[in-house]
C-alpha cells in the first residue's frame, strides 16, 4: 500500500528518509528502496500546507525543503535567525565566540556519502557567491567566485576561477531546477556544470564540484565571516559542525561536531537543550539568539523602554527582540515597514506616544 501525505508513516517522519534517499541518488536505487518501503513514487505527492510559502515541494516524496530560518514538516516553524557561542575553551579559537546570523547555503546533495564538504555560499565581505570545498587545492578554499552586488540567487555565468591567474568561465555554469520544472520553487536546487578549458593550464581539477546542491541553513559569524555553524549531511539525525577558516594558507577546518534532533533537519543543536558539542573538553556552549528588525544602534537607544508593559510600546519589544530579550516573539511580530527608521526617529515616535500613555494612566485613576 502506498503512503500518502497525512498518513501515519508520513507524519512519523518516514517521508524525511524517503526525501533523503531521493535527494542523494539518481540511479534508480533510491526509487526501488522507496517502493519496497511502500511509497508510490510514480504519482506526484502533495506537500503539507504547500510548505507554508517558506519552502519548495518535492513532488516525488511530498517533502518540504525549507528556506533558511524555517523548519518543520511544512516549513511553518520559525528556526533561530541568530545563534550565539558563549563559551569555547581554546584561546586560539577566541575569535569564534559571539553572534552567528543565518545565511543560506547550498549543500551538495551527496553530502555525508564521503568526507567531502562542498557548498555554494554568499560572502558579504566580497559581495559574491563562492563555490568551495573544505580542504580543496583552491586558495582560501574558494574554487569559483561569482560577483553579485545585490544578493539574489547564484548567477548562471561570469564565474571566476584559477587564482592567482584568474580565468573567467564565459559559459553558463550554474542552473536552477526551476528552469526545467516550473512546478518547483526557484532558488532551492542548483546544479553546477563545469567543463575544463584545455587551453587553460595549471588549474586543479575542479570537476568534482559538479553536481546538484540543495538550499540549507548556515549560520555565519556576524563580525568576521571566518566561522560557520552548518550541517554537513542529510541523515535523519544530522551532523552539525563549527567550521573555521584557519591556517596559512587558509582552509576551512571542522573544529567541533554535534548531532541534531531526529528528523529536525533545519534545527541546529544548541546546548540549551540536551545536545553537546564534541570534543567535550573544548567546552563549547551554543545558545539561541535573535536579531533586531531595526538597526542595533536604534534599538539600543530604546532598550530602557523594553520593560514597560504598555500597548503603545509593544512595538519596541516586537521590533527590537535582541535588545529587549524578547526572542520568544515571532520575527513577523514587527509590523513596521521599511525603510528602517534611525534611532532618532524611533525615539521621536516613542516620545509622541508618551503623552498618550500618561493621559491613559490619569484616566484610569
Amino acid at each position: 500500500m502506498a503512503f500518502a501525505a497525512g498518513s501515519a508513516a508520513y507524519s512519523s517522519g518516514c517521508v524525511v528518509l524517503l526525501a533523503a534517499l531521493l535527494a542523494v541518488c539518481s540511479d534508480g536505487v533510491a526509487v526501488k528502496r522507496a517502493e519496497r518501503l511502500g511509497f508510490d513514487v510514480s504519482k506526484p505527492m502533495k506537500c503539507p500546507g504547500n510548505c507554508a510559502a517558506h519552502g519548495s515541494c518535492d513532488a516525488r516524496s511530498g517533502f518540504c525543503w525549507c528556506d533558511a530560518g524555517f523548519g518543520g514538516h511544512d516549513c511553518e516553524q520559525e528556526m533561530p535567525d541568530m545563534l550565539n557561542i558563549t563559551a569555547l575553551g581554546p584561546p586560539e579559537w577566541a575569535e569564534a565566540l559571539g553572534a552567528y546570523k543565518v545565511s543560506p547555503m547550498y549543500l551538495e546533495e551527496g553530502a555525508g556519502a564521503d568526507a567531502s564538504v562542498k557548498l555554494i555560499s554568499y560572502e558579504e565581505a566580497t559581495n559574491g557567491w563562492v563555490i568551495s570545498e573544505f580542504g580543496s587545492p583552491c586558495a582560501d578554499d574558494v574554487c569559483f567566485f561569482g560577483y553579485q552586488k545585490v544578493k539574489g540567487h547564484p548567477p548562471k555565468k561570469g564565474w571566476v576561477y584559477g587564482a592567482p591567474d584568474f580565468q573567467v568561465y564565459y559559459r553558463e555554469m550554474v542552473f536552477d531546477d526551476h528552469e526545467q520544472d516550473p512546478n518547483t520553487t526557484a532558488g532551492f536546487h542548483m546544479s553546477v556544470e563545469y567543463t575544463p578549458d584545455i587551453n587553460v593550464l595549471n588549474i586543479p581539477d575542479l570537476t568534482p564540484l559538479n553536481g546538484r546542491y540543495v538550499l540549507q541553513p548556515r549560520y555565519v559569524h556576524a563580525a568576521s565571516g571566518k566561522f560557520a555553524i552548518m550541517p554537513i549531511d542529510y541523515k535523519a539525525e544530522r551532523t552539525w559542525v563549527l567550521a573555521g577558516l584557519m591556517g596559512v594558507p587558509r582552509k576551512w577546518q571542522i573544529l567541533m561536531k554535534s548531532t541534531g534532533a531526529l528528523y529536525k533537519m533545519h534545527e541546529p543543536p544548541t546546548t540549551e537543550g540536551t545536545k553537546i558539542w564534541n570534543p567535550l573538553e573544548k567546552g563549547m556552549q551554543l545558545d539561541v539568539s535573535c536579531a533586531n528588525n531595526f538597526p542595533d544602534t536604534a534599538c539600543a537607544a530604546l532598550q530602557g523602554q523594553c520593560g514597560i508593559s504598555e500597548v503603545a510600546t509593544q512595538w519596541i519589544r516586537d521590533c527590537c527582540r535582541a535588545a529587549c530579550g524578547s526572542c520568544e516573539l515571532s520575527r513577523t511580530a514587527c509590523t513596521m515597514t521599511s525603510p528602517k527608521p534611525s534611532a532618532a526617529s524611533l525615539l521621536a515616535l516613542n516620545e509622541t506616544s508618551a503623552p498618550r500613555q500618561s493621559h491613559l494612566r490619569q484616566g484610569a485613576r
